[in-house]
């Protein structure tokens, strides 16, 4: 009966053009993230001068990439780099509201943790805490003036998502991320920054 089961285990291989075997559970990865985000600057600062204009909220768009080690545990952690690029049409200048082309590009290189929730299906859930390093330009065009700032700060963030696994070593998901910048570019109490991520995830 033993063999009978193994040759039968064998067949589905053959027939399948897989291989059938144990998936090891420590591995590191490579992932890749896309999509927007709601950026919330509060106000725009500028260290080197005493310009200050309130601003509006901007949806923009984010893409990065991380190295990652998968643990045998739930646990996994994570080095990532990322790009937020932000426009801002309209802001507040002592009461009064002006047009303006405003970028804001930022850099953050970030580690991550993760907690992966198993289930028994392709679908796993999970939870992550991250925190790292913020570099920010703003590029402020006005009618008849151009202004620069930038600045460098820490950021802390938390992540909510799902990976489904369409291989046993490639995972897609979907992420919801909250971030807190604590920079000078903008209001240290104010700024936030929520994104809503596609993520590609391939295990070695």
């Amino acid at each position: 009966m033993r063999n009978y089961l193994k040759l039968m285990i064998t067949a589905i291989g053959i027939f399948t053009g897989t291989t059938i075997e144990a998936t090891p559970k420590e591995r590191p990865y490579v992932n890749i993230l896309t999509g927007m985000n709601f950026f919330d600057c509060g106000k725009i600062n500028d260290v080197h001068s005493s310009f200050r204009v309130n601003t509006n909220s901007s949806t923009g768009y984010i893409f990065g990439g991380a190295l990652g080690y998968k643990f045998c545990s739930p646990l996994r952690i994570e080095g990532e780099f990322s790009y937020r690029h932000n426009t801002i049409n309209q802001i507040k200048n002592e009461g009064k509201k002006i047009p303006v082309n405003l970028d804001i590009n930022t850099y953050s290189y970030m580690i991550n943790g993760y907690y992966d929730h198993e289930l028994c299906c392709p679908i796993t859930p999970y939870l992550g805490v991250g925190l790292g390093y913020v570099h920010s330009e703003g590029k402020l065009k006005l009618s008849n003036d151009k202004i620069n700032a930038s600045s460098d700060g820490l950021a802390a963030q938390c992540m909510i998502g799902a990976q489904y696994a369409v291989r046993s070593n490639t995972d897609i998901g979907l992420e919801y991320r909250f971030r807190k910048e604590f920079r000078v570019l903008c209001d240290r109490e104010n700024s936030q920054d929520h994104a809503l991520l596609l993520t590609l995830k391939r295990y070695f």
